[in-house]
């Protein structure tokens, strides 16, 4: 059986967005802190 994949909703993936700009954290830490898979905040 696939694996199902995670779904984001649109507010989710803007906070992440954001705390990117913000620059006060690195991409990786915002993945740790959000839980989600790695490389998946510069997507």
């Amino acid at each position: 059986m696939a694996d199902t994949r995670k779904k984001y909703d649109r507010g989710f993936k803007v906070q992440a967005v954001r705390m990117l700009e913000g620059g006060e954290k690195t991409g990786h830490q915002i993945e740790i802190e959000l839980g989600i898979g790695s490389g998946q905040v510069y997507r």
